[in-house]
Formats: structure tokens, C-alpha cells, sequence
């Protein structure tokens, strides 16, 4: 929530949040379960087939600037103006809202990987967990995926944590 202001509760901004989650999840789906092969995806148009389940990178596309949107007009208002912020103050605020949770989040995963539990594993002929957790922390797990393939699916949620905190 960003303060008082009307932004927080702007039902576009809700709606576009929605059907840009709402198209990721259909890609991803779409990978594991091919809906072409099911009654539903053979029946529809070709055209609006695609739209469904093939429209996730333009969902993350919206999500990104949504977010950009939130976080500018979040600073705004704390700061008045563009020149007035203060990047200390900003990124403090970046790290609060992220680290906590971000830390959480990674003590859980590496547990389930220290486990041995199915899904969670990180290939060590790959990388180490080590090594993904300290590119989790810098928010470049998106370099470590090129460098060195896909993580595990509950690993790999945190690329987009690394483009936005890039952008």
C-alpha cells in the first residue's frame, strides 16, 4: 500500500495485476500440460489459443511496469520530487520490504535441497547452493541462470526478483 494515496486502490492497476499473474500461470501450465493436446486447447481458435496460453511474457512485460509505477510513485510521495529522493532512503526501504522475506524464503529452499527433497535439489554439476544463495542475496540470479542453466522451479521464482531489482 502506498500511503493515502488513490494509487494503492486503483482497480486498473488491480485488473492489469491480475490478468498479467493470470498469464504467467497459463504459460507455465501450458509448458508442463500442453493444452493443444486437450479438448479445450483443439476446439478454440488457433489465435485465441495463443492469447491464453501463450501470452506469459507479456504478462511479465505489464508486471514490470506496474511495479516501476508503484515503486516511482511510492518514492513521490515520500520525497515530493525526482531530484528530491534520496537513494539511501529509497534502497532502504527497497531492503526492508525485500530482505526479510527474500531471507525466509531461501532458508526454506535450502533446507528442502539440504534434504534431498524431490524438486528442490540444485544440480551440482550446474552450481552450488552456495553460489545461488549468494545470487539470490544480489539479485542476479538471472546471470547465474545464463551462466549456468535453470534452477530448480522453486529456485528459478527469483529471476524476476533480480530483472526488477536491475530495472
Amino acid at each position: 500500500m502506498i500511503g493515502n494515496s488513490s494509487v494503492s486502490q486503483n482497480s486498473g492497476i488491480n485488473t492489469l495485476r491480475g490478468i498479467s499473474i493470470l498469464s504467467v500461470i497459463l504459460l507455465h501450465i501450458n509448458i508442463r500440460v500442453p493444452f493443444s493436446e486437450t479438448l479445450l486447447g483443439s476446439s478454440m481458435p488457433n489465435m485465441i489459443y495463443k492469447v491464453l496460453f501463450w501470452s506469459g511474457f507479456y504478462g511479465v512485460c505489464i508486471f514490470f511496469v506496474i511495479s516501476g509505477f508503484l515503486i516511482s510513485t511510492s518514492a513521490l510521495n515520500k520525497w515530493g520530487s525526482l531530484p528530491d529522493i534520496k537513494p539511501g532512503g529509497f534502497y532502504s526501504m527497497r531492503f526492508a520490504r525485500i530482505i526479510p522475506l527474500l531471507v525466509s524464503l531461501l532458508v526454506v529452499l535450502s533446507f528442502l535441497h539440504l534434504e534431498g527433497i524431490k524438486g528442490f535439489v540444485i544440480n551440482p554439476e550446474q552450481t552450488s547452493l552456495g553460489r545461488s544463495i549468494f545470487a539470490a542475496l544480489t539479485f542476479h540470479i538471472n546471470l547465474l541462470e545464463i551462466q549456468t542453466g535453470y534452477l530448480p522451479g522453486p529456485w528459478d521464482i527469483l529471476w524476476s526478483l533480480s530483472i526488477e531489482e536491475v530495472f
